[in-house]
């Protein structure tokens, strides 16, 4: 096995991490390094850094389009050894209707309101959520108090 680096999976939500150890967690769902077993990827499903050209923050998902991964991920922060590269997902022309449960009526629950229905319009999209007003973003709330909006 020389010169191939090991992957392992973690069994509660599917992470692979690639490197010749087990993470002490999980950065997608937090399990402890109990939680991972060794994986190997199916055939032909490898992905290899130097052909990227987007790569996924493993902290928040967002997406980064380009040869190398960025210094930091804008959404959350992370750093640069936060990345790995993306798998490209077709989603286009799919004609499959997902039903959709968010929970949360804040600026990120929105946003996961917007983007499920860009990608799948025909879902049905559930928004719950203890306020009693319709979703706003929290952050213009100073703004609107003060006047400017």
């Amino acid at each position: 096995m020389a010169g191939k680096q090991k992957a392992w999976r973690c069994t509660v939500c599917g992470y692979i991490h690639n490197g010749d150890f087990v993470p002490d967690f999980c950065p997608i769902c937090g399990s402890g390094s109990g939680y991972f077993e060794a994986y190997a990827e199916p055939p032909g499903q490898s992905l290899k850094e130097e052909t990227a050209d987007r790569w996924q923050c493993l902290n928040c998902n967002y997406v980064h389009e380009g040869a190398t991964a960025p210094d930091f991920c804008p959404v959350c922060g992370a750093e640069k050894d936060k990345f790995e590269p993306a798998k490209k997902a077709d989603i286009s022309g799919t004609a499959s209707k997902f039903k959709i449960l968010i929970i949360g009526g804040g600026v990120a629950g929105v946003s996961a309101a917007e983007t499920a229905r860009k990608l799948s319009p025909d879902s049905e999209i559930s928004l719950v959520s203890s306020e009693t007003e319709l979703p706003y973003y929290r952050l213009n709330l100073t703004r609107y108090l003060a006047g400017e909006i």
